[in-house]
């Protein structure tokens, strides 16, 4: 059983772990696109 329970823990903290760096990959990526289109284009337009 506990090492049932160890896997699973060690899996789930695997599956949290990769998608919050996804998350924050994903989110970084958007706000850099939107900061490089906005100010950049003001400032050149």
């Amino acid at each position: 059983m506990d090492r049932s329970t160890d896997r699973v823990r060690n899996s789930v903290e695997r599956f949290l772990k990769l998608s919050v760096s996804l998350y924050m990959d994903r989110s970084t990526d958007r706000v850099r696109n939107s900061v490089e289109r906005f100010p950049m284009g003001r400032v050149l337009y």
